[in-house]
């Protein structure tokens, strides 16, 4: 009985000569899994993890769908480094025309904007302020 389970293939793409081993695919699917529940960071859960397991298929199939509709490579046969220079350029002209790689102290919003507080130095005043006894207590 297991040796039927132990050989089977399946073909998720539907081309043809394109079968994984069972385990093989299962391998794909918790790739496809993680990098899937990585990106929601935080807010990912095991239960949102089970959610999504049962639907990495059609998932998978959206995901590609996304791609094709914005104009943005799914998955070649082989890999290749994208050309970004053009990219690279045109926000290097925009930086350039909008002068933020310079200080400017009449900015538009700069009056709106507030100074931030360096936390690294706030906590280790806090700290050098502090008693050994105080910091166990709060711990």
């Amino acid at each position: 009985r297991n040796i039927m389970r132990d050989i089977m293939l399946v073909n998720t793409t539907g081309q043809i000569g394109h079968f994984l081993p069972i385990d093989l695919n299962i391998e794909h699917i918790i790739g496809f899994l993680k990098i899937l529940f990585l990106s929601k960071g935080m807010y990912g859960s095991w239960e949102r993890l089970g959610d999504i397991s049962a639907a990495i298929n059609h998932i998978q199939k959206v995901k590609k769908q996304v791609g094709l509709s914005l104009g943005a490579k799914y998955h070649g046969r082989t890999h290749t480094t994208p050309d970004t220079s053009a990219s690279v350029w045109k926000v290097f002209h925009k930086v350039q025309e909008l002068g933020l790689h310079t200080f400017t102290p009449d900015r538009d919003g700069n009056d709106s904007c507030k100074a931030t507080v360096d936390i690294l130095l706030t906590g280790e005043k806090k700290l050098k302020s502090s008693t050994l006894g105080t910091i166990n207590k709060k711990i």
